[in-house]
């Protein structure tokens, strides 16, 4: 049997250290890497695959698959922790958690190229006038991107 948990990566990291004290109170073994982990037992084992972003060194999504012979304690234990961490349940939570950590990666670098950096700007001595134009610009960008893309004419 085998129960899959998504979740982007802010709200992995958020809830992080109760996932930890899950695994910590059953007494798993750890093994792997920053990418890749499991923690396990003789009957059961849960393993975590992490999509990263190396430049930035931020987790963007965490997936989370506890496995198992019958339903124990801790998968219990796992889908009360998912469920208050905000994770999708199942197969499908895969490809779903994929492609909101692939939106929220292109958010990030979409906002790292247009939003206006006021401090650097000023330092420059661009006049403030300038500056409140542009951030107002980013603004009613950034709201027209959240309403999503326009009919093409």
């Amino acid at each position: 049997m085998q129960v899959c948990f998504t979740m982007d990566g802010e709200a992995y990291n958020a809830h992080k250290d109760g996932f930890k004290a899950i695994i910590k109170r059953h007494g798993y073994a750890w093994k792997g890497n920053r990418t890749s982990t499991w923690w396990g037992s003789t009957s059961e084992k849960v393993t975590a695959t992490y999509e990263r972003d190396a430049a930035d060194e931020v987790t963007l999504s965490a997936t989370l698959c506890w496995e198992g012979a019958t339903e124990s304690a801790c998968l219990g234990e796992l889908r009360a922790w998912a469920t208050q961490a905000g994770a999708t349940e199942g197969a499908s939570a895969r490809h779903e958690g994929a492609v909101a950590a692939v939106q929220s990666r292109e958010q990030r670098i979409w906002e790292l190229v247009w939003r206006p950096r006021v401090e650097a700007l000023s330092a420059q001595g661009r006049p403030r006038q300038w500056i409140e134009k542009d951030r107002q610009a980013y603004e009613q960008a950034l709201a027209q991107r959240a309403r999503g893309p326009t009919p093409r004419s």
